[in-house]
């Protein structure tokens, strides 16, 4: 049964589009093509809806053809004005001269009664997406609209398959008639009250650049029809006529405020009698739209006498309006653009402050290298942190280390550890003594400093093997590093690095190494007035074999 029915509905759009045509002139319901923004996909007349997977293939090969300076085929341009048709075509149409040319003259005609060659061209301007206006669309349009979206429809027998489903046929319809096919609702547009007057008086709208809902109309001394939906960046129109045949006389009122953009007129004329308004606003991309919310209303208000002696005036109006919010795409668009520049001008002024070229600048741009590199990279970047800092090897952690295993193997172990760290227990008779170890506290002899040896270098940090910013001489430093490359070191050895500064040892750590690589050590400190100034030597050891030695000065002379 509802298959018979959506042909109907159809035919009801039609209808509906013949009533906007006779609603007013072609220059009230359609704007100068000169002034449209032809390169919006969602834009009046052209609601892109999305490409199936036969059409993004389709583009996927044109595109091919694009970057390859292919020219497009008759059977390429064809299909690309069917996509088109169908509003499945990812690029919005743009009139040629011609087509403009054509736009222009039909806003210059004196009637909307076409002949066949005018009526055949409005036909295919509406479906090439030339035609800047949405169509009415009211809650039966939208049922054959939402009923046509919820396809795939696929042949189910040997009559289908033989003479094809009616509703892919009325879908392409459908669109190539401009009927908005999106999810969303339409554009405004139409005559209130619809049918007649009332007390003369009729209201004939169009409004483009919105998406509104079906209206909601309630009677009285005032009649009105209110609408709400959404609005965004673009192109926003507002026109129409109000009319009196009845009375005196009518005013007129005609009110738009979208952000910072407004439009309030007011029109006074005799009865009977009409007046016609068009206007256009640009919203820009950057519109706040929570503050003041977004409106707009067409008031019509009449002028009459009562009978008999000492008459007095009285009113009776039309209103129809509409409030509406941001779109929601639209302002996640504005909030991910705020954000871009927001970052952008941090990056800018860093820049600008030398940031980047400090020690904590370069490790800062490390850090977020290493985040956009996923969770391995990440964890690497905080293991060789852990590393360079010493943390992992550094005596306090290790005994903190060694405790915890204890406390938790308990029993003898947990007896033992407490007994050699004067924690007052004894080792039991029948336990083994402890394994015996060299005390994690007892360092190896600072080795002297006299001369740099294995061609290792010192600078300002560290790429992986490759030592950065190397100098002999830093007038000011918070971080000083150095990468050494070795060979044929035994497994498991302890590669043991000293700082020394005039002499005296500053700090020290450790690296377990072996075979061959290279390990990488750093001295820095959290001081803004940075490293102590003087004469620093950096040896790198294993055992009692010096793998190199580095001295420089900080501060002070070059020497």
């Amino acid at each position: 049964m509802r298959k018979v029915i959506l042909p109907v509905m159809l035919l009801m759009a039609c209808s509906m589009v013949l009533d906007v045509h006779a609603a007013g002139p072609w220059s009230l319901i359609m704007p100068d093509p000169d002034e449209v923004d032809w390169s919006s996909t969602n834009r009046p007349g052209y609601h892109y809806r999305g490409m199936l997977p036969v059409h993004e293939r389709f583009y996927e090969y044109i595109q091919s053809k694009r970057a390859q300076g292919q020219e497009l085929s008759m059977a390429d341009n064809a299909m690309i004005r069917r996509l088109q048709a169908a509003r499945r075509w990812p690029e919005a149409p743009v009139p040629n001269e011609f087509w403009k040319s054509f736009l222009r003259y039909l806003r210059e005609q004196p009637t909307l009664n076409l002949n066949f060659a005018q009526g055949f061209m409005v036909s295919e301007a509406l479906a090439r997406g030339l035609i800047p206006m949405d169509l009415p669309q009211n809650p039966d349009i939208r049922k054959a609209v939402e009923y046509l979206n919820s396809g795939p429809f696929r042949a189910r027998n040997w009559f289908e398959r033989c003479f094809g489903r009616v509703e892919p046929w009325m879908d392409y319809y459908a669109a190539s008639r401009s009927l908005d096919m999106t999810d969303g609702g339409g554009a405004p547009s139409g005559v209130f009250p619809p049918g007649g007057d009332f007390n003369g008086l009729r209201i004939n709208y169009n409004i483009t650049g919105v998406k509104l809902g079906a209206p909601t109309d309630t009677e009285g001394f005032v009649t009105k029809r209110s609408y709400t939906g959404t609005v965004g960046p673009g192109t926003v129109t507002i026109s129409g006529s109000g009319s009196i045949n009845k009375g005196w006389g009518a005013k007129l009122e005609v009110y738009l405020r979208i952000g910072k953009q407004e439009i309030e007129e007011e029109f006074s004329f005799d009865s009977p009698g009409s007046k016609d308004f068009s206007y256009t606003v640009q919203i820009p991309a950057d519109t706040d739209f929570t503050f003041p919310a977004p409106q707009f209303w067409i008031r019509l208000t009449g002028l009459y006498s009562t009978a008999g002696a000492g008459s007095a005036q009285v009113t009776r109006g039309l209103l129809v309006s509409g409030r509406m919010e941001g779109d929601p795409n639209a302002i996640a668009a504005q909030r991910e653009r705020a954000d871009a520049e927001w970052r952008a001008e941090v990056e800018r002024t860093l820049r600008e402050l030398g940031y980047e070229q400090t020690p904590a600048g370069r490790e800062l741009e490390a850090m977020r290298a290493a985040i956009d590199g996923g969770d391995a990279t990440w964890k690497a970047y905080v293991d060789r942190k852990q590393r360079e800092l010493g943390y992992q090897d550094a005596t306090p952690e290790a005994g903190f280390d060694e405790m915890a295993r204890a406390l938790e193997a308990g029993g003898p172990t947990w007896q033992q550890f407490a007994a050699a760290h004067g924690g007052g227990g004894t080792p039991p008779v029948d336990a083994a003594p402890p394994t015996a170890a060299p005390p994690a506290t007892t360092p190896p002899p600072t080795p002297p400093a006299t001369g740099d040896i294995g061609g290792l270098m010192v600078g300002t940090g560290t790429d992986g093997s490759t030592t950065t910013g190397v100098a002999d001489h830093f007038p000011r430093a918070n971080k000083i590093a150095a990468a050494l490359t070795y060979q044929n070191i035994p497994q498991g050895s302890m590669a043991v690095a000293v700082w020394t500064r005039d002499g005296a040892e500053v700090t020290r750590g450790n690296r377990e190494i072996g075979g061959n690589g290279w390990v990488s050590f750093s001295i820095f400190t959290e001081d803004a007035a940075g490293l102590q100034p003087g004469r620093y030597t950096l040896t790198i050891s294993v055992g009692d074999r010096i793998l190199g030695r580095k001295s420089f000065t900080i501060g002070g002379g070059a020497g």
